[in-house]
């Protein structure tokens, strides 16, 4: 006996009318006969008995009625319990990824854990570093993953994706010539770089500043195609982490860069004290499990 043929026979018993009934039902009157038919030979006896001028209940039909309406609110309850249930078990989970990291992280990832628990809510957010860390220190956020470490004391960062610097320039610059500068070899070079609300935009300056040199910043932009396609028309510089190599056009020379303060290493960013739900801690653990059985592996370091 299914939930919605009981419903028929509810409603049939109360009009006695099959007309009448499947205009309450919002079903055709074709099908309402059909669906009591069904229940009848499933319980192998007569509800209805069909008379000149509409229905009337036999003794089985009387039966199923003095029932059918506990049973009908059994149900219904049950139902309503299960969702209460389902609703108490799905969690919201907001994390943030700093624009342009996408170029370097695996966005399928996350979306194969989303698939995996459709149950819970997701949402990703892509911003600038800035908005990202007051987000989770405002506690608007589960967790973050952000292109470089920042330097707030009230957050922590474990790094999960390590990338060396490249330096891009024109082929017609005469640094082409080279395979490899230092930073002091960039002292008058244009950069072409993130904005300053980018944590690698702080880093650079900070590790420019202990060389003696303030890198003159011209044009900024958080995609790093953008920022190719200024070094391609002979504007600027570009530092960029190796892993976007492949989107190098050929009329630009990598170089490789001396000492490497290692300015794009992918970082996990998290407020301190604050326990992640379940969910969350989940996802964490699979971006984690996912990324260490790729290619950077190997350059890996503990992770939370």
């Amino acid at each position: 006996m299914e939930f919605r043929q009981l419903q028929h026979f509810l409603v049939v018993a109360q009009e006695l009318n099959f007309s009448k009934a499947a205009q309450k039902s919002y079903i055709t009157q074709q099908a309402l006969s059909k669906s009591i038919k069904i229940l009848e030979k499933e319980l192998g006896v007569p509800l209805f008995e069909r008379l000149p001028r509409g229905l009337a209940l036999t003794e089985y039909g009387s039966i199923l009625l003095k029932h059918g309406h506990s049973i009908i609110n059994e149900l219904a309850e049950t139902y309503t319990d299960i969702r209460q249930k389902k609703n108490a078990n799905c969690q919201n989970l907001t994390i943030a990824m700093t624009a342009g990291v996408e170029d370097v992280f695996p966005l399928s990832i996350i979306f194969d854990f989303q698939k995996e628990h459709p149950e819970h809510q997701f949402s990703l957010l892509l911003n600038n570093d800035t908005v990202i860390e007051t987000m989770l220190l405002d506690n608007k956020l589960d967790f973050a993953i952000v292109g470089a470490a920042g330097t707030c004391e009230q957050l922590e960062y474990f790094p999960l994706i390590h990338n060396d610097t490249m330096v891009i320039v024109h082929k017609d610059n005469p640094l082409s010539q080279l395979d490899s500068v230092s930073l002091e070899d960039l002292k008058n070079e244009i950069f072409l770089c993130s904005s300053s609300d980018y944590n690698v935009n702080k880093q650079l300056l900070t590790v420019c500043g202990a060389l003696g040199f303030t890198p003159h910043i011209c044009h900024q932009a958080a995609g790093i195609h953008f920022l190719l396609s200024l070094a391609n028309t002979q504007q600027g510089i570009v530092l960029c982490p190796d892993h976007s190599k492949n989107a190098i056009p050929k009329s630009l020379k990598i170089l490789r860069l001396k000492n490497d303060p290692h300015f794009y290493v992918v970082h996990i960013a998290r407020k301190k004290g604050m326990p992640l739900n379940p969910i969350a801690e989940k996802l964490q653990r699979h971006i984690i499990r996912r990324i260490e059985g790729m290619e950077y592996n190997k350059h890996l370091s503990s992770a939370p």
